[in-house]
């Protein structure tokens, strides 16, 4: 195996050129922390805390509602189970738009 792989060990070399700057470099460097910085927070508000909590109205178990909201990525609001639903259909027929 390694006499089969062994002539690709030219490519992995450490090389002295350089063809970019400092900017250029602190800019790479800058970034790569900047976005592993946003993963590990975006990841620990997952094992951290409780970062959904619907509102459990009657008999259903809090931890049903909140697994329904996680997967369905809703809500529940303060009112909503004192509000009246109205809906209005407007249809417009084809002999009205033409004329």
């Amino acid at each position: 195996m390694f006499k089969l792989l062994g002539g690709l060990s030219v490519y992995f070399k450490y090389q002295q050129i350089k063809t970019d700057n400092a900017v250029f470099r602190l800019h790479n460097v800058f970034t790569t922390v900047l976005l592993l910085t946003c993963s590990v927070i975006i990841t620990a508000t997952q094992y951290v805390g409780q970062p959904i909590q619907c509102i459990v109205g009657g008999g259903l178990p809090a931890n049903v509602v909140n697994t329904f909201c996680w997967i369905t990525s809703t809500f529940t609001m303060p009112d909503a189970f004192a509000r009246e639903v109205i809906s209005y259909s407007y249809t417009r027929s084809f002999g009205t738009g033409c004329e």
